[in-house]
């Protein structure tokens, strides 16, 4: 295959979050080798380390799972390997990497084809004529990974236009751009792996001069409220679409907002659901303000090939009394079942429309 082709023509969301698509794909990546690893006890025994360098300008992701056994060792190098088919990625993750970075290096516990084992450190040139996944010696760019198992990758040398996101103060910094609008970001990506208890609760998050821990990050700003399926029929067949309710604290996400998840991973699609809801944030009796986050997920859906978008949000469908697109049909259902959340607002916003037909 014409792999420098494929990466291309491969495309990346805009802004943020095409330039965090490097690391959404290198935690999946860690959090499936920390499942394969501990199992049931993940939660518990895995841990994931991210480091937001912004002096050097490199990401770097750290974990406990499997790392480079035999098995992975050779999926790794085959492009489109069925092993991330049978959890419904594409295995093209990685590669997309070098549209933002010039140089990537991963560090494990090593076992070979040929059953020699190593705490190896590697360059990934996946373009290379020769070895694409080329032995190296400890740099000031990677080190070997400090742990029994897991693996280090380490991006660096991003292209020109994608420098800005490392900067944080200053004149030049895009509006909006904090670093806690990183850790946004990697929230909303992975919020049903925080949900299920598949990302560890020691989930570190290190960013200029600051440390997170990312699991207690979104146990103490999320709430989960409910959930609940609706079944819907589309193009003539019935699907199954489930829904979570969470609710955030204002000051941490300014919006009532539905995201659509493909095989468990966010997308770029996302909803602003406060409309015909709410502009503002609800209040609990203690004074906490916040907005929901509504998380929408269902075997339907079915991402572009960089899983940046669904293709088939737009398809119509019966809704009610109506022909809708899907995502609407979708936004209506969130927004309902807020409302039944929410019976003490419900009630006044009934009361105030029904005095503004009596008069």
């Amino acid at each position: 295959m014409d792999l420098a082709s494929e990466i291309k023509r491969a495309s990346l969301p805009s802004q943020l979050t095409g330039f965090l698509y490097p690391l959404f794909e290198a935690i999946t990546n860690s959090l499936h080798s920390i499942e394969d690893k501990y199992g049931e006890e993940a939660y518990e025994k895995g841990f994931v380390r991210v480091k937001f360098d912004v002096d050097n300008k490199r990401i770097s992701v750290e974990d406990n799972g499997e790392g480079f056994n035999k098995e992975n060792l050779i999926a790794f190098l085959t492009p489109f390997t069925g092993n991330k088919l049978r959890r419904n990625g594409k295995g093209f993750g990685r590669f997309i990497s070098f549209k933002i970075f010039d140089r990537v290096f991963y560090s494990s516990p090593t076992t070979f084809e040929d059953g020699s084992q190593s705490n190896a450190v590697f360059e990934y040139k996946p373009l290379s004529d020769f070895d694409n996944l080329e032995e190296i010696d400890e740099s000031a760019l990677i080190k070997r990974h400090a742990y029994s198992s897991g693996l280090s990758v380490v991006f660096a040398n991003p292209l020109e236009e994608y420098c800005k996101y490392f900067n944080f103060s200053g004149p030049d910094v895009d509006e909006g751009h904090t670093e806690e609008s990183i850790l946004t970001a990697v929230l909303d990506h992975f919020l049903l792996d925080f949900v299920q208890r598949k990302a560890p609760k020691n989930f570190i998050f290190e960013i200029a001069d600051a440390k997170f821990n990312l699991a207690k990050y979104f146990s103490e700003s999320v709430v989960v409220r409910d959930e609940k399926s609706v079944v819907l029929e589309v193009e003539g067949e019935t699907f199954e679409f489930k829904f979570n309710f969470m609710t955030i604290d204002a000051e941490k996400s300014k919006r009532h907002s539905l995201y659509f998840y493909a095989d468990n991973r966010a997308t770029s699609d996302l909803e602003n659901i406060a409309k015909g809801l709410r502009e503002t944030a609800f209040e609990d009796e203690n004074g906490r303000r916040y907005n929901y986050l509504v998380a929408v997920s269902s075997s339907y859906f079915k991402a572009t090939q960089s899983r940046d978008k669904i293709e088939n949000l737009n398809v119509k469908i019966t809704h009610g009394k109506s022909d809708k697109k899907l995502k609407d049909a979708l936004a209506a259902e969130a927004k309902a079942h807020i409302l039944t959340l929410e019976p003490d607002y419900t009630g006044r916003r009934r009361k105030v429309m029904q005095a503004q037909v009596e008069e």
